[in-house]
């Protein structure tokens, strides 16, 4: 028969062995879902400045519209001030290049484009 030290030890290395496995696996779980909130804002902000370089596209397309500008005329940025789509900025901290009419705005962020 085991002494009551014996017992009680084994105890308490089942109650450690137990208890580590819940931390490890709580652990697990905030590191995952860590990992998956950083991914969603990543993703999010690339749809974002997305979203922000088709506003300066149609707002660059359509003043050149109504201005009777030709493919690889510029827009300054002056003019999109007045149609309120600029200043915009992109989410990721890149910064926007409007370019020439015909040709869609880029940004400096890789993987920041219209599709």
């Amino acid at each position: 028969m085991l002494s009551y030290t014996t017992e009680r030890s084994a105890r308490l290395k089942h109650f450690y062995a137990i208890a580590g496995t819940v931390l490890l696996v709580a652990f697990s779980l905030f590191v995952y879902s860590r990992w998956q909130a950083k991914r969603s804002a990543e993703g999010h902000n690339a749809y974002l400045c997305v979203h922000n370089l088709r506003l300066i596209d149609v707002s660059k397309e359509a003043y050149a519209y109504e201005h009777g500008l030709k493919a690889g005329d510029l827009v300054s940025t002056q003019v999109l001030v007045g149609l309120h789509a600029w200043p915009v900025v992109c989410p990721s901290g890149g910064t926007y290049s409007i370019g020439p009419v015909g040709t869609p705005p880029t940004c400096t962020v890789s993987g920041h484009k219209i599709p």
